[in-house]
């Protein structure tokens, strides 16, 4: 029954997908990602079992738009957290949780990162960033945060290195590792962040130092398997996107900013060192 009706949801998208323009699916799409995203502040469990996956080499780990969540700290406790998170409701929360905790190495910091110090910087409640969001209405209320670079942090605070960088910032994921560009070539052992307008972008300033990874996560499989399938390439079709990470190429690059994203349809990057050993890719995948 359950296989039927999943059948039936999947032929009703694709009769109304054909009824409507391409303008307004695209903006429907970005209206359901932001409302999907904001209504759960938590990392998704496809994330989670990558972190899992990881964790015995972790020490220290950085969240950079941490909201209120400490799924990491659930995951491995003896490891030194550092959160970034700016928004007041979300950072009440974690200082709620965090302070019953009986032991643990978690400093929280109420600021933001970018490309550059800034002080007094308008914070968008709704879109929960610095940025806005042109498919919501958007308004200034008054918030203003500080930005400071992740270099500056590293250096100022004497921080060997970082095992694990997560970075979800609503947009500032690239200005964020543009401030970060030294600690991330020379320290950083794995990076995660999300993409809203291309990667090409992103695999410039990161692909010499990083194998890239694409994170296929269920919403992002749905829009290549039903959405983008009857535009993608032979090439782009014969790869297996069944697994929890596929490497980044030429044909994978073209997808998302060719196809996926001018259709709505952002994700998440998983880069690894290049100096580390392959096996943890079979250990992921």
């Amino acid at each position: 029954m359950s296989i039927y009706l999943n059948n039936m949801k999947n032929n009703i998208k694709k009769y109304v997908g054909k009824l409507l323009p391409e303008n307004i699916k695209y903006f429907i799409r970005k209206i359901l990602n932001f409302v999907k995203h904001d209504s759960n502040t938590k990392i998704p469990i496809e994330e989670l079992k990558i972190f899992e996956a990881l964790k015995d080499s972790m020490q220290i780990v950085f969240d950079i738009g941490a909201r209120e969540d400490l799924s990491f700290f659930s995951i491995k406790k003896n490891c030194f957290y550092h959160l970034f998170e700016p928004n007041k409701k979300f950072t009440a929360l974690l200082k709620k949780q965090i302070s019953l905790l009986e032991n643990h190495n978690i400093k929280l910091n109420e600021f933001g990162l970018s490309d550059k110090n800034e002080d007094n910087c308008i914070y968008y409640e709704q879109s929960q960033s610095f940025v806005i969001n042109p498919f919501i209405k958007d308004i200034d209320t008054g918030q203003r945060y500080s930005l400071r670079t992740l270099d500056e942090y590293v250096s100022k605070n004497k921080i060997p290195f970082i095992d694990f960088l997560k970075i979800d910032a609503e947009g500032m994921d690239y200005r964020i590792i543009k401030g970060g560009a030294d600690v991330i070539k020379n320290k950083t052992s794995y990076i995660q962040f999300e993409y809203w307008d291309g990667v090409k972008k992103f695999v410039d300033i990161l692909g010499n130092d990083f194998n890239l990874y694409l994170m296929i996560e269920p919403r992002l499989l749905d829009a290549i398997l039903n959405d983008a399938i009857n535009n993608m390439t032979q090439a782009q079709k014969q790869k297996d996107y069944t697994k929890s990470i596929t490497a980044l190429d030429n044909e994978l690059i073209d997808l998302i900013d060719g196809i996926l994203i001018p259709k709505g349809y952002g994700g998440n990057i998983l880069g690894i060192k290049k100096n580390i050993n392959n096996k943890i890719i079979e250990k992921i995948k």
